[in-house]
């Protein structure tokens, strides 16, 4: 019974961080707690993996489980039971399955694996002083030295050998700020590969253009080819997409915003209170096709 219960918040959405700015301040930690745990049945029957291929979110005593990829007939379902967070080794991230009784070898684990402890050290102390060159605002980001040790962290993975798919979930975080950085120095294309790389880190594979290096690129629109590791802060970094494209690629921006509500949608559970959670965007996305 201990093994298959679930915290329950009232409602998705308030405990998310795609929330509204309506519920005041106040509020935010009460709603987003697990007020209740039940059992349903047929959801404990998922499994594990850290990427998984679908999400959980509840209304009321409503689970819902809606798939966050495209799959082929007769594969299995799994959601996260525990996010990964930060930079941790196998040892640390599997020491929090313990409880269930199982060891996940989702490719987020098997990465870290085959990762010495030696680099998970190096991303560590990295980490740290990149967060110091960002500065807490996209005003103080010393860019050209968080270029820098970006790029001493990436070097991390790669003498590693990652494994295809395997996302990198600090890296996706550097990148997106660096991206908000950019565009507040007026950069938009360095801001949307900044975006577009830091989704890629979470094992996006997009198909877009304008971008660094593919000026001639035969793609017109923004498209998303495989989707990645979803996230909570992944429907801003969509919307932070459209913004920075809303110069150079106005018809993308829109794309980016369609591509925000669905992720939206999978996140939370229900798509009707998107435009609730983010009433700035009603003349945005007015008139605009719901993408499958």
């Amino acid at each position: 019974m201990s093994l298959n219960v679930f915290g329950a918040p009232r409602m998705t959405r308030l405990g998310a961080e795609v929330r509204p700015a309506s519920i005041p301040p106040d509020q935010k930690e009460e709603e987003s707690a697990h007020h209740t745990t039940g059992i349903w049945h047929i959801a404990s029957y998922i499994n594990h993996s850290c990427l998984g291929n679908c999400r959980r979110s509840f209304i009321g005593d409503m689970q819902i489980v809606r798939a966050t990829r495209d799959m082929d007939d007769g594969t299995e379902l799994n959601f996260c039971y525990k996010r990964p967070e930060g930079i941790t080794s196998y040892d640390e991230m599997q020491r929090e399955f313990r409880a269930w009784g199982f060891i996940c070898s989702c490719e987020i684990c098997l990465e870290l694996k085959v990762t010495p402890e030696a680099a998970i050290a190096k991303r560590k102390t990295l980490h740290k002083e990149l967060q110091r060159a960002m500065g807490g605002t996209a005003e103080g980001c010393n860019i050209p030295k968080a270029l820098r040790l970006l790029q001493q962290l990436e070097a991390t993975y790669v003498s590693s050998a990652p494994r295809p798919g395997a996302p990198r979930l600090v890296v996706s975080e550097v990148y997106l700020a660096l991206s908000l950085a950019y565009l507040a120095r007026n950069k938009q294309l360095d801001a949307v590969e900044m975006a577009l790389k830091g989704l890629e880190a979470l094992g996006f594979i997009i198909a877009a253009c304008p971008r660094r290096g593919t000026a001639k690129s035969p793609e017109k629109t923004l498209r998303i080819d495989q989707w990645g590791l979803m996230t909570d802060p992944l429907v801003n970094a969509f919307l932070h997409l459209s913004q920075v494209y809303a110069k150079p690629a106005p018809e993308q921006s829109k794309t980016a915003i369609k591509y925000a509500k669905l992720a939206y949608t999978m996140l939370i559970g229900e798509g009707v209170t998107f435009l609730d959670t983010y009433p700035e965007l009603k003349s945005s996305i007015a008139n605009l096709p719901y993408i499958t």
